[in-house]
């Protein structure tokens, strides 16, 4: 690596990292890693996963070759950026990061998080496992499941709690980084243009230059059938169904047997109340640190935390 500086996207997942990502990758003399997410500075690649979606982490980015390979698409952008939603929650990160960033072949070294109410946050991590076809209809059952599962390394969209203690992840940042600038956006404000004003001030980068509106990527997208979803991404099966259906008929088959789009997951009182009474200490942390963002968050409304 040869000087050039770095944002760093922390996290948290479900927070429009892959929108930022999107929209900083138009910004004059800015490469954002390919893929976004190298992991580089988690030690994910190296764990053993286990369950549903147990290979997402075998892939090079935690390597320093493959780290570098990941900016190779435009070598002399002046700054790069990494956008691994699970820097925030692994506890590894923030001294692999105050590491990096003392390197002398590295240049600045900024980092970002940006933070939703944490219950929309789970609900729409959940969503995300039910597009995918990896469990159902429950978030009780999920949320009850989550300590044998993050035990056992299943994929960490299943560790909704554990991903959501915003105050406590910042904190160790804080604490491992005191040299480095941290700047705690509001998912809920990602799209309004102060807010992009700043986050290019705090980069470095004029507004004049940056585009002024953000696009929402990674958007929801739950059918009422994933399971049918699922064995609809099996090659040798589409392949066959081309054999039999006509092509006139085949987006009318498919929107059959998904069965169409599936309402928005509303978390029931007690799965509210599982997920407040689970991250009370840590939300009250968060309204008392004035740099972490949460007027906007609706669970604040909730007598637990109130």
């Amino acid at each position: 690596m040869d000087g050039r500086d770095y944002l760093i996207i922390l996290g948290a997942p479900k927070c429009g990292t892959t929108s930022l990502a999107g929209w900083m990758a138009q910004w004059p003399e800015t490469a954002v890693a390919r893929g976004k997410e190298t992991l580089y500075f988690t030690d994910y690649t190296a764990r053993s996963w286990t369950g549903p979606g147990a290979g997402y982490a075998a892939h090079d980015g935690g390597t320093d070759e493959g780290f570098r390979a990941r900016f190779d698409h435009a070598p002399n952008a002046a700054l790069r950026v990494e956008a691994s939603t699970d820097n925030l929650s692994c506890p590894l990160a923030p001294e692999r990061i105050a590491r990096f960033s003392r390197r002398p072949d590295v240049g600045r070294v900024r980092l970002v998080a940006v933070v939703r109410d944490p219950v929309d946050r789970i609900v729409s991590e959940f969503e995300h496992t039910l597009r995918l076809g990896w469990q159902g209809r429950s978030l009780m059952r999920s949320l009850r499941r989550e300590p044998g599962r993050v035990a056992s390394m299943h994929n960490p969209l299943f560790w909704h709690l554990y991903r959501s203690r915003y105050a406590e992840q910042i904190a160790r940042f804080r604490r491992e980084c005191p040299d480095l600038d941290l700047l705690i956006l509001d998912y809920h404000r990602l799209g309004e243009p102060e807010v992009l004003r700043r986050l290019a001030c705090f980069a470095g980068r004029a507004s004049s230059q940056i585009p002024d509106r953000l696009e929402r990527r990674n958007a929801r997208h739950v059918v009422a059938r994933p399971q049918a979803q699922a064995v609809l991404r099996k090659g040798a099966l589409v392949r066959a169904g081309r054999m039999v259906v006509p092509p006139s008929l085949r987006k009318r088959v498919r929107a059959a047997l998904l069965g169409g789009a599936a309402p928005r997951y509303e978390p029931t009182p007690r799965e509210r109340a599982f997920i407040l009474d689970g991250l009370a200490e840590d939300i009250a942390a968060s309204v008392a640190d004035p740099e972490i963002p949460t007027d906007c968050w609706t669970c604040l409304d909730d007598s637990r935390v109130a």
